[in-house]
C-alpha cells in the first residue's frame, strides 16, 4: 500500500488515502463511527468511492454529520480519520469528502471495543487543573480495562499535555455514573490538520488522545469494569 507507515505508525496522505479506503471497501471491514457533535456511536462500512467522495453505510444515524470520527481495528493495527460535512445520498448511505489524512498505529496488543452510548472523559494534570474534556471513542482490553481513546475539540493554543504526562481522569456516563482514577497520556494526535500547516484564527482543532490507566489496587480495576458495563459496543 502506498504510504505504508513505519513499525510504530504514521500518516497516510494523498493517493494512499484512496488506496486504503479501497482496501476497506473490498475487505468489507467494519468501521466504528462517532458523531463528534452529537455523541452518537455506531458501526458502518465503506461502500463506494467516487470523484465526489467516499460513501459510508451508517443506517443508525438519521441526521446530517458535521464531523464523524472513523476508527478501524485490525489484529496488529488501529486506524483513525475524520470525515466532515456528510450528506445523505439515500436512506442509510452518507457521502463525505475524502479525509485529508489517515492516522495508523501499528503493533497494538489488545482488542478495542466501541462504546454504545456517550462517555465523557475529563483530564486533569497533577496539580488538579482541568486540561481537556472529550468523548470516549473506544476502550482497550488486556485482561482488564487498560486504555481509552478520547476525541476532543479544543482551541489551538489550549494545553492538553504531552505524551508521558500523568494525572487524573474522570469518566461520566449519561446516567450520571462516574469513575475517577489515574492515567498516563500515551498518544496525542491532531485529526485532519490543514495541509498547509496553517489554521484560521480561532478555529478549533480535533485531537485524539490515548490514555493508559494506572491502577494502585485491584479494587480500582473492578470499579472501572463495573462503570463500563452496559456501554460497551462491539469490536469494530
Amino acid at each position: 500500500m502506498t504510504g505504508e507507515p513505519d513499525s510504530q505508525g504514521g500518516v497516510l496522505v494523498d493517493d494512499a488515502i484512496v488506496e486504503y479506503l479501497l482496501y476497506l471497501r473490498e475487505s468489507g471491514g467494519a468501521i466504528a463511527l462517532s458523531d463528534l457533535r452529537r455523541g452518537m456511536h455506531g458501526i458502518g462500512r465503506v461502500v463506494r468511492l467516487s470523484s465526489r467522495g467516499v460513501t459510508i453505510a451508517c443506517e443508525n444515524f438519521c441526521s446530517a454529520h458535521a464531523k464523524l470520527l472513523v476508527a478501524h481495528y485490525e489484529p496488529r493495527r488501529s486506524v483513525h480519520f475524520l470525515l466532515q460535512e456528510g450528506k445523505e445520498e439515500e436512506p442509510g448511505l452518507w457521502l463525505f469528502p475524502y479525509p485529508s489524512s489517515i492516522q495508523i498505529r501499528q503493533e497494538r496488543k489488545h482488542l478495542r471495543y466501541t462504546v454504545s452510548s456517550p462517555v465523557l472523559a475529563t483530564w486533569y494534570d497533577l496539580q488538579g487543573k482541568e486540561l481537556v474534556s472529550g468523548d470516549v471513542v473506544d476502550i482497550g482490553l488486556g485482561g482488564f480495562l487498560a486504555s481509552i481513546y478520547v476525541s476532543s475539540e479544543h482551541a489551538p493554543d489550549a494545553r492538553t499535555g504531552k505524551e508521558g504526562d500523568r494525572g487524573q481522569i474522570v469518566l461520566r456516563r449519561n446516567d450520571s455514573q462516574q469513575w475517577k482514577g489515574q492515567a498516563e497520556l500515551r498518544r496525542r494526535v491532531l485529526l485532519d490538520p490543514p495541509a498547509d500547516g496553517k489554521k484560521a484564527a480561532g478555529a478549533a482543532e480535533f485531537v485524539l488522545l490515548g490514555f493508559a490507566f494506572q491502577f494502585s489496587n485491584p479494587q480500582a480495576m473492578n470499579e472501572l469494569t463495573e462503570f463500563f458495563q452496559g456501554v460497551l459496543g462491539p469490536v469494530a
